[in-house]
Order: structure tokens, then sequence, then C-alpha cells
């Protein structure tokens, strides 16, 4: 059996900090690398990144973005040692809460896709 690690990063956040979640602490960027880095030192190389933001901009999220930034930095930094899964859904970044692009209540599948992706 494999398991997966998850991590849950705040783009608010200035250090690791709990999260309301008993057991669970919110990551920055650099306290992520260090958890990811923990963890593949028990043998553990998949990690499932979740993010919380209160910018509420799909651009942000798929530019400048915590959760793009963290899997950028960490194959920068471990390579293949480590296998990034993380929620591609639009929904946390946009003002709407939907999980694609919508323009007077039709989904632009074309843009959903290339900004998921």
């Amino acid at each position: 059996m494999k398991y997966i690690a998850c991590i849950f990063l705040k783009e608010e956040a200035k250090m690791r900090e709990r999260s309301p979640m008993n057991g669970v602490d919110y990551h920055t960027l650099f306290s992520g690398l260090e958890y990811i880095n923990e963890y593949l030192q028990k043998g553990i190389n998949d990690f499932l990144v979740f993010g919380s933001t209160q910018n509420k901009s799909v651009d942000h999220a798929c530019t400048t973005g915590l959760i793009k930034n963290f899997i950028k930095s960490a194959k920068d930094r471990f390579g293949d040692d480590v296998v990034i899964y993380a929620d591609v859904g639009l929904s946390p970044y946009s003002e709407d809460g939907h999980s694609t692009v919508m323009n007077d209540g039709e989904i632009k599948k074309k843009k959903s896709y290339e900004l998921a992706s």
C-alpha cells in the first residue's frame, strides 16, 4: 500500500501554524518543503497538496500563487524523488466559487483547461 502525505498550504501564513483540524498544520512554501524533506527521510515520497488563500483571483493562482510556486519549488529541490498531486479546481481562487471559468452563465472549457494545467 502506498501512503500519500497531505500538505495544507496557506498563502497568508507567515510561518507554520496550526489549522482548525486536529493534528494538521498549515504550511508556508518553506515549511512545506521541510515537511516533504521530513517525510522523504521516512520513505514517503507522494504528496497531495491543498491550498488556502484569501486572494480570490484565478490569474494570481495561475501566475504567482502559492500552490504553483510550491509545486515548482518542490520539483526543483527534490526532482523525481517526489510525486506531487494537487487539486487543480479553480474554486478556491474564483470570486463565484466555480471550479471553471464562467462567462454569461456558460462554462468556458478551453480557458478552464488552460488555467487548470
